[in-house]
């Protein structure tokens, strides 16, 4: 009835007029008595309560997530209206459930309040609180297992519908269980299944997991690396909003040591209307008039923690994966691979630039909406009632990333200054488009996170396999992630080297014009060929196509890519096509670099260009620019004496450390 209280344990109380209901409340297993917050905290064991029922029916109690309020909104693992409480409504309109976490609040009248999630420890899929997590500061560790290390074997979870849930909702409806007493109130039974003895320290160490799960909580969260092994590590960025595009998907695998900490921050989605917040993690702000949205915020790993725009954190990420811009007239801009999508004029978020490091745009008074969070953020829009760019993406050791220095400075190349890096890399930007150094045009999608929305952040880490031997070499400050300090017993210095070319060529090969005027007699494939060149490996190269006095009825399709002679053939760089009608003419400019080609020598560089059809031309082709500073290698310990530089290769020492993994 009008105002009534809510279940205990949780339940929300029913709104304060018209004929709405009460939120049940939660049943628990815990280890710490009383109502305050480490009693909360201390639970092992949580079956969620449901929403007050409306005429909308009610929000069931869930498994990992709730049954939702009538506006879409969840109680999950590590959200919700409040740890273990359901919310109380002011209208006409049923409290929520209690649960791990409870309920939301409706959003209009006549409405139910949505249930709450459930929790066991040890059951894949759960988010547990760490032991050092207070009331303003709750920390997950991604890790099933309660921080008392008691968890539970042979988990079984159902949802109020009925349904069964492994990590995520699967389509096995088998019903709830018959409750032992009949009655609408929760129950709890224990039964002694046989008698076990263990030894304090099997008890101390507790279950042995491979799998954490991060959902977004609003706060940092922390990872402690189990064991010294080789980690996947997968991140899902934010979307703007309902209407925009997929953040960005990074994943790779990484060498870490037992005792590793590593921080997690995953990006919410915008918020929708006039100068609504934009997502956690970077997302910028709707503009502060019509019906703009914010921007999604990325999801990233670091070595600092910290509040999430804090400058030495940002600078201490070692993979992010970027939020999408918030959307306008059902348009939105993705997140990117390298690059994020353009704003409404195509301004993108990079390696090296965007809006602001970490932080995509707020516009401020314009009706326009919020850029994506990112390694570098979304640009704004430049107009009203139109879409902020999506941010873009970074993983320490994919080609083409660009890694800063500790004081902020662009680095020397993919790997980020701690030298933690990943292997196996995979990029996907939020249109679905995997990315090696440039985007491809192998659109695969971006993969599901398993989480029940992939609007929201989320990132996940595996133990691949186990490893004994070393480190890679890493920076004094990194150690202090594994766990070690420089002095530790474990640890080897070393003075290690890199090196780079430093022959650079750049400027313009001219390459003439191609001419014809007698259909029977043109050549439809021609190239302009500059002058030889000492032998160096291709950097980054661009060329230009300029197509003129065509004449075609229906038109025809022209290509333009720059080739590299290796000293035995060409080999295709960079390409770009186009279409070129007897109205107009077209200039093409191919740029970038084939990844497979990085380290290949090439003496000679020419512009090519195909036609499928025409009857006269005059064509330009130009290569434009072309640069042969190669980037730094990897460190390599000195063997004795480092090696010093030369004409054509810079050498640059440093002193490194690594760890013995035993």
């Amino acid at each position: 009835g009008t105002g009534s209280g809510g279940g205990y344990n949780g339940g929300g109380n029913a709104g304060k007029s018209g004929s709405s209901m009460a939120g049940s409340g939660a049943t628990d297993v815990r280890l710490v008595s009383g109502t305050d917050f480490e009693s909360l905290k201390s639970r092992i064991m949580v079956a969620a309560g449901a929403g007050g029922t409306e005429s909308s029916g009610s929000g069931d109690g869930g498994g990992l997530w709730g049954y939702p309020n009538n506006g879409g909104s969840y109680a999950y693992q590590t959200k919700g209206n409040a740890l273990g409480k359901g919310c109380s409504p002011s209208g006409d309109a049923s409290g929520a459930g209690g649960g791990y976490f409870g309920g939301y609040c409706p959003t209009s009248d006549s409405n139910t309040g949505g249930g709450g999630s459930s929790y066991i420890s040890g059951h894949v899929g759960c988010q547990s609180l760490a032991s050092n997590s207070t009331s303003s500061n709750m920390i997950f560790t991604g890790n099933s297992v309660h921080y008392s290390n008691l968890y539970f074997t042979d988990t079984v979870m159902i949802d109020g519908q009925g349904y069964e849930w492994t990590n995520v909702k699967t389509s096995n409806k088998v019903g709830i269980p018959t409750k032992p007493t009949s009655t609408n109130n929760g129950v709890a039974k224990i039964t002694l299944v046989s008698m076990v003895e263990k030894s304090d320290e099997e008890l101390e160490a507790g279950k042995p997991q491979e799998e954490f799960n991060f959902s977004y909580s609003g706060n940092y969260q922390e990872f402690i690396a189990p064991k010294t092994g080789i980690y996947e590590i997968e991140l899902w960025g934010a979307k703007g909003d309902s209407s925009s595009k997929l953040g960005g998907y990074t994943k790779g695998q990484i060498k870490l040591g037992k005792g590793t900490k590593l921080y997690i921050y995953v990006g919410s989605s915008g918020s929708t209307g006039t100068g609504s917040g934009g997502g956690y993690n970077g997302g910028g702000n709707a503009g502060s008039s019509g019906s703009s949205k914010g921007g999604g915020g990325a999801t990233d790993v670091r070595l600092v923690s910290g509040t999430w725009n804090d400058t030495t954190g940002l600078r201490s990420r070692i993979m992010v994966a970027g939020g999408s811009g918030g959307s306008e007239n059902n348009r939105g801009s993705a997140a990117g691979g390298l690059s994020g999508y353009g704003n409404n004029a195509g301004s993108q978020a990079t390696q090296t630039t965007g809006n602001a490091f970490g932080i995509g745009c707020s516009p401020g008074s314009r009706d326009a909406s919020g850029g994506g969070g990112g390694y570098y953020g979304g640009y704004c829009p430049t107009a009203d009632s139109v879409q902020g760019g999506g941010g873009s993406s970074f993983i320490s050791g994919h080609l083409g990333s660009i890694a800063i220095n500790e004081d902020g400075t662009e680095g020397a190349n993919e790997v980020h200054y701690s030298q933690l890096k990943f292997n196996n890399t995979v990029m996907i930007d939020g249109e679905g488009y995997e990315w090696t150094n440039v985007k491809t045009s192998n659109k695969v999608g971006v993969p599901s996170s398993g989480f029940y929305t992939n609007a929201l952040g989320y990132a996940r880490i595996k133990l691949v396999s186990e490893y004994t031997g070393y480190s890679d070499w890493v920076s004094a400050s990194t150690l202090n992630n594994y766990g070690y300090d420089v002095d530790d017993i474990n640890v080897e210095k070393s003075e290690v080297y890199r090196t780079r070319t430093t022959e650079e060529v750049s400027g313009t090969l001219a390459g003439g014009n191609y001419s014809c005027s007698d259909r029977s007699t043109c050549s439809y494939n021609s190239c302009t060929t500059g002058a030889a060149f000492k032998a160096r490996p291709i950097v980054e190269v661009s060329g230009s196509c300029n197509f003129s006095n065509v004449y075609a009825a229906s038109g025809t399709n022209v290509t333009c890519y720059v080739q590299g002679y290796d000293g035995s053939s060409w080999i295709t760089l960079a390409t770009t096509s186009g279409y070129r009608n007897s109205a107009s003419s077209i200039t093409l400019s191919p740029t970038g670099m084939n990844a497979e080609y990085s380290d290949t020598k090439f003496t000679q560089l020419r512009t090519c260009w195909t036609m499928s059809d025409q009857n006269s031309l005059t064509i330009k082709g130009n290569v434009t620019k072309w640069s042969q500073i190669g980037k730094w290698s990897d460190w390599v310990e000195c063997d004795g004496a480092c090696p010093s530089s030369t004409d054509d290769t810079e050498i640059e020492t440093s002193f490194l450390y690594r760890v013995k993994f035993d």
